[in-house]
């Protein structure tokens, strides 16, 4: 299944070809040496389709200078530039170095001279792509990474430079503004159900005890109920190792005959939609024994929010927030300041207000909110990158 895809994609789609030659192999479909690559190539398609792993397996294969670099890791620029520049010349840390990059890179610029001067990128007949996993992420970054790594071609004058960007997204939620430059399209689709039970199948458990037509079976009924809800290669393959000691229980107790396929539907059945309420939760046991106690508390929703818990900094966030948003500001240093000092009654006419609480929350600062998070925590607390991103995913 990996290979027919893999021989798909790298006769037609990795040489600038359109999607419509895709699997036809055409004349002269392979890049020939010196040949100029694209600028830029956007593969996209939904999760655990092998998008990855294609363009990894073709990139290494061809031996084609390359760097992969996820982009979720890379909450900064600087962790972007480095590790292409460290994987592409092969620049590896250590302790006898220090730990230290080929480079010190902090911008865009200094990432485009350091490739320009390159003597390994000045190798035309030697291929040079940069790809970039998670591309969506890039958007939340600096506004100008995304339009440069799409003309990274242009901007350092290298023919032979192609960056490949990897995402889950459809290039329509990429366009901020107009002049960006649209690279190749390729789209890798969903596995449809016949290759998604040729792939679980290779997952069939070691050794002769259970044949091939017993878990085949067990395969077509999983995705029966599976296969409409969830078609992410990962969670499938998770839950259908989870339930398969479930589906041979009765089997193994002499119960029901391992040929009986409409008895053992019927007991499976109930399991398999205990499972599909859990889906992508992963609150049972890796081994397929889950804790019936546990299980009988998670089945009401109300159950299932208690299950699962805040990081431990994140509930002061959400409190300084909640504090932030329904006091204003002038208050704030008569309810965190211990000597505030004594205020002035003030004769004032009585006026009808409303109660704050009643108004909604306020839109405030974020100098604001930190001074809030560090007046309510009894603890010294450096305000590191895992803080912060934990202000921006909660707020």
């Amino acid at each position: 299944m990996f290979k027919k895809r893999c021989i798909s994609v790298t006769d037609a789609e990795c040489s600038g070809y359109p999607t419509s030659t895709r699997g036809e192999n055409p004349k002269g479909a392979r890049a020939m040496p010196g040949e100029p690559l694209p600028p830029a190539v956007f593969v996209f398609g939904h999760t655990a389709t092998g998008k990855t792993l294609v363009v990894t397996r073709i990139l290494e294969n061809f031996q084609y200078i390359h760097a992969v670099v996820n982009c979720v890791e890379c909450y900064m620029p600087q962790l972007l530039f480095e590790p292409i520049l460290n994987k592409i010349h092969g620049h590896e840390l250590s302790s006898t170095k220090k730990y230290a990059p080929y480079t010190n890179c902090d911008n865009m610029m200094d990432f485009v001279s350091c490739l320009r001067n390159s003597g390994i990128m000045a190798q035309k007949n030697k291929p040079c792509i940069i790809v970039l996993d998670k591309c969506e992420k890039l958007r939340d970054m600096d506004a100008n990474l995304l339009p440069a790594f799409l003309r990274l071609q242009e901007l350092t004058k290298l023919p032979n430079l192609c960056v490949f960007l990897l995402s889950d997204v459809v290039w329509e939620k990429f366009r901020i503004r107009e002049g960006f430059q649209e690279p190749i399209q390729i789209h890798f689709p969903q596995y449809t159900k016949d290759e998604l039970v040729e792939i679980l199948l290779r997952d069939i458990p070691p050794g002769d005890r259970w044949p091939h037509d017993f878990y085949s079976s067990y395969v077509k009924l999983f995705l029966g109920i599976f296969h409409r809800a969830c078609r992410d290669l990962n969670e499938l393959r998770y839950m259908a190792q989870l339930n398969f000691p479930k589906y041979c229980d009765p089997v193994l107790k002499g119960e029901i005959e391992m040929n009986d396929v409409t008895k053992l539907w019927r007991h499976i059945t109930p399991h398999l939609k205990s499972s599909l309420a859990q889906l992508y939760l992963r609150t049972a046991s890796r081994c397929g024994q889950e804790n019936t106690v546990k299980s009988s508390l998670l089945s009401s929703s109300a159950t299932y929010v208690l299950s699962f818990d805040l990081p431990y900094y994140a509930k002061f966030f959400l409190i300084a927030a909640y504090l932030a948003s329904y006091n204003p500001a002038r208050a704030d240093r008569r309810l965190f300041v211990k000597n505030h000092g004594k205020e002035r009654k003030k004769k004032k006419k009585q006026q009808k207000k409303q109660a704050e609480q009643l108004l909604g929350p306020k839109p405030f600062a974020l100098d604001r909110l930190l001074a809030i998070f560090y007046a309510i925590i009894e603890e010294d607390v450096n305000l590191t990158a895992n803080l912060l991103s934990q202000v921006k995913q909660y707020k």
